[in-house]
């Protein structure tokens, strides 16, 4: 297999890992410009060293204000972050004008898999504060790019995680397909 950038040999995955970092860095930068709306002097809230690194190294004019998930209760990262009480409470209170959350683009499709499959309503997100870091990155990209940077690789959850790596296995690009459909009906 061949790099899709720079045609370098390598084992397996898209991108080698030197264009895997550019290539993550570009996406994540490119959704905080276009969806964010973050400008200078904005406080962001970031929860774990991941979003952290995007915060420190691709906003240098902003004011971020550092807070472990742990305090809000938060053990594992997936949609139902949005109705986090204690969060939406912090924000809301600290005058945060938005929050990092690290949620790859697999989150909305499992979410909306399993509240279609348990008859739940999908969790929107409070007012706009709580922003979905990549949700333009698989869980699989992230996971390479924590190596590379020698970061900690944030733990995800849903149930229905593995029914779309399966499905990703035998139908390649499922997963991206199916998060641009997601956000198609404005669900996240």
């Amino acid at each position: 297999m061949r790099c899709k950038r720079c045609e370098q040999e390598i084992a397996k995955g898209e991108f080698c890992r030197r264009c895997l970092v550019k290539v993550v860095e570009r996406r994540v930068r490119k959704d905080i410009r276009l969806k964010a709306g973050i400008n200078k002097g904005t406080k962001i809230l970031v929860m774990d060293p991941l979003s952290a690194y995007f915060a420190g190294n691709l906003l240098p004019a902003v004011e971020i204000v550092r807070k472990s998930a742990s305090s809000f209760g938060i053990r594992q990262w997936d949609s139902y972050v949005y109705k986090n009480s204690a969060l939406n409470d912090f924000l809301n209170r600290k005058g945060i004008d938005i929050a990092f959350a690290p949620l790859p683009m697999e989150t909305g499709p499992d979410h909306y898999l399993e509240c279609l499959f348990s008859g739940k309503k999908p969790s929107q997100p409070a007012q706009g504060k709580i922003f979905p870091l990549f949700s333009h990155v698989s869980a699989d990209e992230l996971e390479l790019f924590c190596r590379s940077k020698k970061l900690t690789f944030p733990r995800f959850g849903g149930y229905s995680l593995g029914f779309l790596d399966r499905m990703e296995k035998s139908y390649p690009g499922t997963k991206a397909s199916l998060a641009k459909a997601v956000k198609q009906q404005n669900i996240k």
